[in-house]
């Protein structure tokens, strides 16, 4: 069921990005940060198919930026489920929710930048909370 998939996506992605930040290279956070400004780019520009390609690249880049491999191939292993739950919502995500998808995505690359941990798995997290509010599912937050 979707839940699980977003469920599962908030730990996975969560802890992937935690992992990443402390180390994150330059060349990680220069993908990362291109693959934010297309996601920017081609919803201002109404290119939806494009639009969701970059946010499976964002988030894809992210989970490669780990140090922690096995958690890298289990998101791999999962990366059909994982790719629907990003690409269903897109269509019908109003635009006050999509300018607040960009911010989160910002807000999760800044954390990135600062390499912190805490604040990059909470920022994922968020972002992957509130994707799963406008899929109608409520996912409580792990402390």
């Amino acid at each position: 069921p979707l839940n699980e998939v977003y469920a599962t996506r908030a730990v996975l992605e969560g802890e992937l990005a935690a992992t990443a930040a402390a180390g994150i290279s330059e060349d990680a956070l220069a993908g990362i940060r291109g693959a934010q400004q297309q996601f920017r780019k081609l919803y201002q520009e109404g290119d939806l198919i494009g639009h969701v390609e970059a946010d499976l690249s964002f988030h894809r880049q992210i989970a490669a930026a780990s140090p922690n491999g096995l958690l890298n191939q289990i998101y791999e292993s999962l990366i059909g489920m994982m790719t629907e739950s990003q690409r269903s919502p897109i269509p019908m995500t109003d635009s006050t929710r999509m300018e607040r998808s960009i911010q989160e995505h910002e807000r999760i690359v800044a954390a990135l930048s600062a390499r912190d941990p805490a604040q990059s798995g909470e920022a994922m997290r968020a972002h992957i909370r509130a994707t799963a509010a406008c899929a109608g599912i409520v996912l409580t937050p792990v402390t």
